[in-house]
């Protein structure tokens, strides 16, 4: 299920991109959690709104890198695989665990 996290070209199961999922989200939010009590210690208070905005902004921008970092090691960028990277940009806006939907289902596409 969580076999070759790192290799982006590999085709992946259901079950091996939803591991997938799993781990990219919980590695992202667990990132985001120790920025964002790094910050609050070295700042305080004030920066939690800035704090907000910068974890909204990785939940757009984590699942776009991946997406088309997939495509690249894939060599796959049809105009409907670069439609799915992009969804998963647009979607990050409501958050990381929709964002890494498409990024996962693109870790399914055999390579190229």
């Amino acid at each position: 299920m969580f076999d070759d996290l790192f290799n982006f070209s590999m085709q992946r199961t259901r079950k091996q991109a939803l591991g997938f999922y799993f781990a990219y989200s919980i590695f992202t939010i667990m990132f985001l959690f120790i920025f964002g009590i790094v910050m609050a210690l070295i700042f305080g208070e004030q920066i939690v709104p800035q704090a907000t905005q910068i974890g909204r902004s990785f939940a757009i921008l984590v699942p776009l890198m991946l997406s088309f970092e997939i495509l690249r090691q894939k060599r796959s960028f049809s105009f409907v695989n670069v439609l799915i990277a992009f969804a998963s940009g647009i979607l990050g806006v409501l958050g990381i665990f929709f964002g890494l939907l498409p990024t996962a289902y693109l870790t399914t596409l055999p390579s190229r």
